[in-house]
């Protein structure tokens, strides 16, 4: 369902939650699904049996969430979350959210039986998730692959989420794809950003000597872009003094969309 504008935002007063209040909607969401089975199969259960006396079975986890949580996490400030989550930060945050993806699965029980579908499950948690997500500072995602990135600015869904196989897409759509994960991956550094730009111009690089150019001076401007600005090579004429929290996307969904168009002309007929 798509989220609505109420009058405040459609006024231009744009708002985005906390950490804090982040991990308050975080709490109260993964204990509602808790309660609904959604972590049994990890996790096990109680119940209260027919004498009244409460039994628990426990899932793949074991009965030591704490030792099962260091083991994959090599982490100790995570459980009980109850008792940690006011501390977390947002590293750790984005941590346990990808972590409790991995383990989630939606459960029946007939008569303790469990059926469980892992899909589901993850499915139901990452909508879920990807409300408060979205909500908090400029807005991220939990994609498919549980892994939480930058949703793209607007405009530029289409083009960073469209799938698009071509002829080769072992030195090209891989390359892509790997250069938009790169970039929208949650907390990534100037570094990251830098690298993802640069394998988008490796990408225009190959498709350069396959013939595979755009029209006009567009490629050269692009190359320029890379070269004089830092992206690749190292020289004194190169500029190096510039914003590169506001430059280095303007220059990723300049080359994404170029690369975009290139791709289109050789998908296989």
């Amino acid at each position: 369902m798509t989220k609505r504008k109420y009058y405040a935002e459609r006024k231009g007063e744009s708002r985005s939650i906390t950490l804090q209040q982040m991990k308050h909607l975080f709490s109260q969401i993964f204990m509602e699904l808790v309660e609904r089975g959604y972590f049994t199969k990890s996790m096990g259960y109680s119940r209260i049996g027919k004498y009244h006396q409460k039994t628990f079975y426990p899932g793949y986890w074991g009965r030591n969430y704490k030792s099962f949580i260091l083991t994959h996490l090599k982490r100790e400030d995570i459980w009980p979350f109850d008792k940690w989550i006011e501390r977390w930060d947002e590293n750790t945050f984005f941590t346990v959210v990808e972590f409790f993806h991995d383990h989630v699965s939606k459960t029946r029980d007939f008569l303790l039986f469990w059926l469980s579908n892992r899909e589901k499950g993850q499915s139901e948690y990452r909508k879920r998730m990807n409300i408060i997500l979205a909500e908090y500072r400029d807005g991220y995602r939990l994609n498919d692959d549980g892994e939480i990135i930058e949703i793209a600015p607007p405009g530029f869904e289409e083009l960073v989420d469209q799938t698009i196989v071509t002829i080769n897409p072992d030195n090209i759509d891989r390359k892509v794809d790997h250069s938009i994960l790169t970039f929208r991956k949650g907390k990534a550094t100037n570094e990251d950003k830098k690298e993802a730009i640069r394998t988008l111009g490796d990408v225009l690089e190959y498709l350069k000597k396959d013939n595979i150019r755009l029209e006009g001076a567009d490629e050269s401007a692009l190359f320029q872009i890379l070269n004089k600005f830092g992206i690749r090579h190292h020289n004194k004429s190169q500029q190096t003094e510039y914003d590169r929290d506001i430059w280095y996307d303007y220059f990723f969904y300049v080359l994404l969309a170029s690369v975009r168009t290139l791709q289109r002309k050789i998908i296989p007929k």
